[in-house]
């Protein structure tokens, strides 16, 4: 079973009889040997171990958190495969790093067994907090035969990578509908650093986010607080981000918040909004509400007292606006023959700041405006108080109330059929 080997020498010689036995006359001989010669039976154990074609040639494992550990050792036999593991047993292993030929001297990995009835195993330590890769060769032998498995590897991840990484929980700002505007609400919290990513380490002293940005729905452009404001975060943990409610006009943002632990980075998208001031729903600009003067109100009282329809059809329910036209300084200036130079720059100041001065108001179309009740020439009704000229944009207040002008003035206004479905084409009359 077990074979041999053995070490001789031939011997051989020719030649004729030996002359000390037969007398006669001994012809020439020569006499060969042939040293050292070795016959041997193989044993049974020479061919016993081979090696494991299925075993994984590169490992990977996560930290181990488990608070009992995790068997992580790697028998010799999934290996190698031994055919008679009672008359060839393993008599010794060894690690050694690759290329079989130096000595393993990692901090991850260390051999054990070789007592009787013990198997040898490979010990990992799968708790370094940086991880690692282990390169190595294993070699064992059964007195008879000898058997090298070259080019193997064990990688455990670092532990906030995989067993505390950052996952991004699925948060959705308070948006839908927008945070309104508040000029004295104080800042508002949106989320933290928890409310957006769990941190799945079971030590909950371990893995910490030491660090967040806001950027760019790219997750690549850093957030530009001086240009894009409304929202800031704090400068460390719990990185809170919060938003004031005070931006006049409003926005809508969408970010991404790129946290890290010790060890990884993880990203997170959401959008923000703010709603603007000058939206209808803060009741900033309304139209100005009709309104009867004193004595109109007792005319019509009297009248419905009396039963007189006829003055009550003429009760109006809008107001009428009239145009006064002034076409005393429709012509320029002219120089007369006997007047002086000084007398005529004080005429041509005078028509320029009527005319002029006020860009985009022409005081030949028109340059005053009432509200009326009657828009007849015979019959004007100017109980109303006479307005003010009225320049620029100024002509809304007389159909529009806007209490925060500053804020929120006026970016268009167009003049319109009536019905305000199309634009006013009717007569040339009318122009914005």
């Amino acid at each position: 079973m077990y074979g041999y080997i053995e070490d001789f020498c031939l011997s051989c010689t020719n030649g004729g009889k030996n002359v000390a036995l037969s007398g006669q006359q001994v012809w020439p001989r020569q006499t060969i040997t042939y040293d050292n010669y070795k016959v041997q039976l193989p044993s049974k154990c020479t061919y016993a171990l081979t090696k494991k074609a299925n075993f994984n040639h590169n490992i990977d494992i996560d930290y181990d958190v488990d608070a009992i550990g995790l068997d992580r050792d790697i028998a010799w036999s999934k290996i190698f495969t031994n055919g008679d593991t009672k008359n060839c047993p393993i008599l010794d292993c060894k690690l050694y790093n690759t290329g079989c030929t130096a000595d393993y001297n990692g901090p991850a990995l260390t051999l054990e067994g070789g007592n009787v009835g013990q198997d040898w195993n490979i010990k990992v330590n799968d708790q370094v907090y940086d991880g690692f890769t282990a390169n190595y060769c294993l070699y064992c032998n059964n007195e008879y035969q000898r058997i090298w498995q070259d080019n193997l590897a064990i990688t455990q991840s670092k532990r906030c990578t995989e067993s505390g990484k950052l996952v991004a929980k699925n948060f959705r700002a308070i948006n839908s509908p927008a945070w309104r505007f508040d000029a004295d609400k104080g800042d508002t919290k949106i989320a933290d650093s928890s409310d957006l990513f769990d941190n799945t380490d079971p030590d909950n002293t371990k893995c910490l986010v030491n660090k967040c940005t806001v950027y760019q729905s790219n997750c690549a452009t850093p957030w530009n607080f001086l240009k894009d404001k409304g929202f800031k975060m704090s400068a460390s943990a719990p990185f809170t981000i919060t938003y004031d409610s005070k931006v006049n006009h409003g926005y809508k943002y969408d970010l991404c918040v790129k946290c890290d632990n010790p060890q990884m980075s993880a990203t997170n998208k959401f959008s923000i909004q703010q709603e603007s001031r000058c939206l209808p729903s803060y009741n900033l600009l309304a139209k100005n509400p009709f309104k009867l003067t004193p004595t109109e109100i007792t005319k019509y009282d009297e009248a419905k007292a009396n039963g007189d329809q006829e003055t009550l059809d003429q009760k109006p329910t809008k107001y009428a606006y009239v145009y006064e036209s002034d076409f005393s300084s429709s012509e320029d200036p002219v120089k007369g023959e006997e007047e002086t130079a000084a007398d005529f720059q004080t005429k041509l100041d005078a028509y320029v700041n009527l005319n002029f001065v006020d860009v985009g108001f022409n005081a030949n179309k028109h340059t005053k405006l009432y509200s009326g009740l009657d828009d007849t020439e015979e019959n004007q009704i100017t109980d109303h108080s006479l307005t003010n000229d009225y320049k620029f944009n100024e002509t809304t207040s007389l159909f529009f109330q806007n209490s925060d002008k500053t804020n929120c003035d006026y970016k268009k206004c167009e003049l319109m059929a009536q019905g305000c479905q199309w634009p006013y084409t009717q007569t040339k009359h009318l122009e914005m």
